[in-house]
């Protein structure tokens, strides 16, 4: 695994770009970032204490939380009832009022019939097809099927693309990174990268278009070892996430 700064030295990096600058945003993937992954979405466990960790994190107009998920926002708001912070869903895709292709279901369905463990779940607009419980000695069949039609698929308005153990598919025009962005210039403004200072910390390759938009100005945070990534600094895992979080709450 590649070396990243560590959690010491993201707190440094937090403490010498905050000063003069305001809001401080806080862009945090949930699956995998803010709860630790599961077989199953609706398998998550959601620790107690991150609700009003949450809470005291979002303190406008100083400091604002923005979850962004591949999640519905609906599904983000039943495990986060009464959070007062910002929730962008399925990628930041439910604005457009678009669905994925009916062929590609064909497709996905077909693979769900042959491997036991592959499932698709429907979020409307954007889909997410699951092989985490696929057994070893069925997936590498699987995945070459999976990069076959990931060579193959042509669509003007979805693409598909790799995720954790997963396939996401989502509309070209929406991805973590343009949805952070839109929300910063309509809420902030369009000087929001020296104006505000973002961390941005997810753990999956779609949150690396949330990098792309926070750096240089900002944080890049990855949770866990997934490798490339553009981020400067890696936390562990979720529990790092969650520590470092509730560190920022109490103004360290």
């Amino acid at each position: 695994m590649t070396p990243l700064a560590d959690a010491a030295a993201l707190t440094a990096a937090w403490q010498d770009k905050a000063p003069g600058r305001s809001p401080h945003v806080l862009a945090l993937d949930w699956d995998g970032t803010l709860v630790d992954l599961a077989e199953h979405p609706d398998a998550i466990r959601v620790p107690p204490s991150l609700p009003s960790l949450l809470n005291r994190l979002h303190n406008p107009p100083g400091r604002v939380v923005l979850i962004i998920s591949g999640r519905a926002r609906d599904d983000l708001a039943r495990h986060l009832p009464g959070f007062a912070g910002v929730l962008l869903g399925n990628h930041g895709a439910e604005a457009l009022g678009t669905v994925p292709p009916c062929a590609w279901r064909q497709m996905i369905s077909e693979w769900a019939r042959r491997v036991p463990g592959v499932w698709l779940e429907d979020k409307g607009a954007t889909w997410c097809v699951h092989w985490r419980s696929v057994s070893a000695v069925e997936r590498p069949r699987l995945l070459n099927e999976v990069q076959a039609f990931l060579d193959a698929a042509e669509d003007p308005v979805y693409r598909a693309r790799w995720g954790h153990m997963a396939l996401d598919i989502v509309p070209r025009a929406a991805n973590k990174g343009t949805a952070l962005a839109a929300w910063l210039q309509q809420h902030i403004g369009a000087d929001w990268r020296t104006q505000a200072l973002v961390a941005a910390l997810g753990d999956d390759a779609t949150d690396e278009d949330l990098f792309r938009v926070v750096e240089p100005q900002g944080l890049a945070v990855q949770v866990g070892d997934r490798e490339p990534t553009r981020a400067a600094f890696r936390l562990p895992n979720p529990t790092a996430a969650r520590r470092w979080l509730a560190d920022r709450a109490e103004g360290a």
